[in-house]
């Protein structure tokens, strides 16, 4: 079986989930780019000020997730990562694809310019 390559950017809830639920369904090798190496969980961060919880009760691993689901896990920030594998010196770095593409789809991810 040829297992097609899915790069899912960022470990939010989104995130996490499609690579989850990707990673479940055997036909991809996922790869999770997260520039933290925890899960925040949001909902529950309400209680940190008030000392009900600590910063450490309202995170989960992502590695530790990585592990039990079944995807890879890179830590760093995307930008750095386009920076030191797509740089050439020339105008248009970071907007160069290296491999045949069928679709093509922009992901903003907090971008501020183009």
């Amino acid at each position: 079986m040829n297992r097609k390559n899915i790069l899912v950017l960022g470990g939010g809830f989104a995130g996490l989930e499609a690579a989850i639920a990707l990673a479940k369904e055997r036909f991809f090798n996922v790869t999770l780019i997260s520039n933290r190496e925890y899960f925040y969980v949001y909902p529950i961060s309400i209680w940190i000020p008030t000392r009900g919880n600590a910063f450490a009760d309202v995170t989960v691993p992502l590695e530790k997730l990585a592990e039990r689901r079944n995807f890879n896990l890179i830590i760093d920030e995307v930008v750095e990562i386009i920076k030191t594998n797509a740089y050439t010196g020339n105008f248009g770095d970071g907007k160069i694809f290296i491999q045949p593409i069928e679709e093509v789809y922009t992901i903003r991810t907090g971008v501020k310019e183009l």
